[in-house]
């Protein structure tokens, strides 16, 4: 076990997520739709990302479990990705890095 990374256990051997102590890298997000900004944001929100919209098709989303920027960058990415496949049409792309004042 890394000193840098608590390691949270939960009921079972199997349930463990690793907290990187002090990472939090937000991405600026970019949707296609003002639409459905809302639906994005639960979507984010209920894959334990912290989301803050900035503009009326922007947000900063962070994801505060990943243990470096850049695999909250690629997860961050993948939710994307995901979340365009269930909305055809529409699109969802990070941008730029977002401001890291997100709320909890």
């Amino acid at each position: 076990m890394n000193a840098g990374y608590p390691v949270l256990v939960y009921r079972q051997e199997r349930d463990v997520a690793i907290i990187a102590a002090g990472v939090l890298a937000a991405m600026r997000v970019r949707i296609s739709d003002a639409v459905l900004m809302g639906d994005l944001t639960d979507f984010l929100k209920a894959a334990e990302c912290r989301v803050r919209k900035v503009g009326e098709t922007t947000l900063d989303v962070a994801m505060p479990r990943a243990p470096s920027p850049e695999q909250a960058q690629r997860e961050i990415d993948i939710y994307l990705k995901t979340w365009q496949a269930m909305h055809p049409g529409s699109y969802a792309r990070i941008v730029s890095e977002g401001g890291a004042d997100l709320p909890a």
